[in-house]
């Protein structure tokens, strides 16, 4: 407990070109996590509530793996226990925002997942 770090990515997408990146991104880092006191509501809560964001979706990365094969989506209680035990772990664990509509992700040239029908893709 107490130095234990969440770091949230916002703001950016996902690309694959040729490995899976998150590029154009902004980042919030919440130091001294209670790794016992983490929650789905309490993840939901700091991307809502203090760093005034809305998404669509949220993700996590299992630490010291690359994010193609680490990305998981934190939807439950259950995936929040992962992320404590990555805490307690490796004590640093990082956190993907999906804000929706416009973010894309791709593999180039050809895109491969939601894409927003009126984004400007220039």
């Amino acid at each position: 407990m107490g130095d234990k770090k969440l770091t949230f990515f916002y703001g950016g997408n996902f690309i694959k070109v040729p490995n899976l990146e998150y590029v154009g991104r902004d980042k919030y880092v919440l130091e001294n996590i209670d790794e016992d006191k983490l929650s789905y509501f309490e993840i939901r809560d700091i991307v809502r509530d203090d760093m005034k964001l809305e998404f669509t979706k949220l993700y996590y990365r299992i630490p010291e793996v690359d994010l193609e094969h680490g990305l998981v989506e934190i939807k439950s209680d259950g995936d929040a226990l992962q992320i404590a035990w990555h805490l307690i772990e490796h004590g640093s664990v990082d956190i993907y925002i999906h804000n929706g509509p416009g973010h894309i992700l791709f593999d180039a040239p050809n895109v491969i997942n939601e894409v927003n029908e009126d984004a400007d893709l220039k």
